[in-house]
């Protein structure tokens, strides 16, 4: 089984259950599945682990912050926060070519274990205790149907280049995951207690905050995993100078989500939403433009031009979810906030690098080439670079158009949101707001008790 598809489901599934259940058992449900996984791949086991923790965090931070923090009453706050949450993945591939300078890959791993260990420690002692004696018991239901239904839907997504998207094996893989996601919904509805109550999403300021964060994360890691692709095989950057090939990005993060709460206090948070989303979607256009000889200082604007996006659409997207909900469901807020950045990060890299394997491999000419060598091409653009030759300069080739049309895809995308959003947030200022979110209080309240 691919390693991706499973850990990317296992962290998406922990974004799911974290804010639910008590920490023994979340405990004891993460060492199952890293097991369970270890029964396949060792790698695959601890990659699974660490996503059940990298989701806790997160689900739990939001968390925190909302009830202890009181950061989403503080815009400015909320704005900081949404900065670093963007800029840390660059800061992070910074580091982690640094450490590739001097020593090898399991340094990266071992700055990770120094840091976790900094963590704990630090939020044993500051972080006061905020459990909930009343708390529900764990949907387990809610969890099997949810784990089955994103292995199957992003495995399939990740495997479609190869067994090819028309294949039996493919549609039913995407149609299971589909069904299986459906039946979930609807085991939700039916639950006194539900892990995730999808009538929340009927509240069109929270539906577009969600939609937004999902959009911008699977637009960001996608890119992410396909940019870094581009820097270290066609330019031949090392590690070091890729990481830092990306700073303009989180320069056009931080600034920018800092403003952001300013901006949506004189326009609204819709505005602003949208035309942070279409700052990315620019962002994506200019850089579906690269070629192996493109200027850096090109590469440079693009970076500012979408980290600038996601800075601006973060903020208030965050804003609408937290808003929606009443204080008592703010945890329910935080979960939906985290579980629209994992969902979308995850779809995102899966989506974003099957479409550029697809046309990686389409705009490959291998006649002539011996099959184990045209096998090898096939497989990665990285393979083909070790050959060398005219091979290698066909592959960067067919890899640059692999991903112009990945970027261009999640432009389109991006744009459609930017329309969605503007169409709900229309909506909801069109109502009358105060009793919208009076009544709205009260339901969420009455579902969850």
């Amino acid at each position: 089984m691919n390693g991706r598809a499973l850990g990317y489901a296992l962290a998406l599934v922990a974004a799911l259950i974290a804010p639910w259940v008590a920490y023994p058992v979340f405990l004891m449900t993460a060492l199952c599945f890293a097991l369970f996984a270890c029964a396949f791949n060792l790698l695959l086991g601890y990659a699974g682990l660490m996503s059940f923790g990298h989701a806790m965090f997160f689900g739990m931070a939001g968390y925190f912050y909302g009830h202890v923090v009181k950061a989403w009453d503080l815009p400015p706050e909320l704005g900081l926060l949404a900065g670093v949450a963007g800029a840390a993945a660059i800061v992070g591939a910074v580091c982690t070519g640094a450490l590739l300078e001097v020593f090898s890959w399991r340094a990266a791993f071992g700055l990770n274990v120094v840091l976790a260990v900094i963590a704990i420690v630090g939020a044993y002692l500051i972080v006061p205790e905020s459990a909930d004696d009343e708390a529900s018991h764990p949907d387990l239901g809610g969890a099997a149907l949810s784990i089955a239904g994103l292995v199957a839907l992003v495995y399939s997504i990740i495997e479609a280049p190869s067994a090819g998207w028309s294949s039996g094996r493919t549609l039913i893989g995407i149609g299971i995951g589909l069904a299986l996601l459906a039946a979930f919904v609807r085991f939700e509805l039916r639950r006194s207690h539900p892990m995730l109550d999808p009538r929340i999403f009927t509240h069109h300021r929270l539906s577009a905050g969600s939609l937004s964060i999902f959009v911008q994360f699977f637009a960001f890691f996608g890119f992410l995993f396909l940019v870094l692709q581009y820097l270290q095989i066609v330019r031949h950057d090392s590690a070091l100078v890729a990481a830092l090939s990306l700073l303009p990005m989180a320069f056009g993060i931080m600034p920018s989500s800092r403003l952001a709460p300013k901006l949506a206090g004189h326009l609204g948070s819709g505005r602003v939403c949208v035309g942070g989303l279409v700052l990315i979607a620019g962002g994506m256009v200019m850089l579906s433009r690269l070629e192996a000889t493109t200027s850096y200082w090109f590469i440079a604007i693009g970076l500012f031009v979408l980290g600038a996006g996601m800075g601006t659409a973060m903020t208030p997207a965050t804003s609408s979810i937290t808003e929606a909900l009443p204080k008592a469901q703010q945890g329910v807020a935080s979960a939906v906030n985290d579980l629209a950045r994992e969902v979308g990060g995850a779809l995102g890299i899966a989506v974003l690098g099957s479409i550029m394997t697809a046309t990686y491999r389409d705009n490959l000419n291998l006649l002539g080439v011996p099959d184990s060598v045209a096998e090898q091409v096939r497989h990665s653009v990285a393979r083909a670079a070790h050959i060398g030759g005219s091979l290698a300069d066909q592959a960067n080739s067919a890899f640059i158009d692999g991903v112009r049309v990945a970027l261009l895809a999640a432009a389109a995308l991006l744009v459609l949101a930017a329309a969605s959003v503007a169409a709900l947030t229309r909506h909801r200022a069109s109502t009358s707001e105060p009793q919208e979110h009076d009544d709205r209080a009260r339901q969420f309240s009455q579902v969850s008790s």
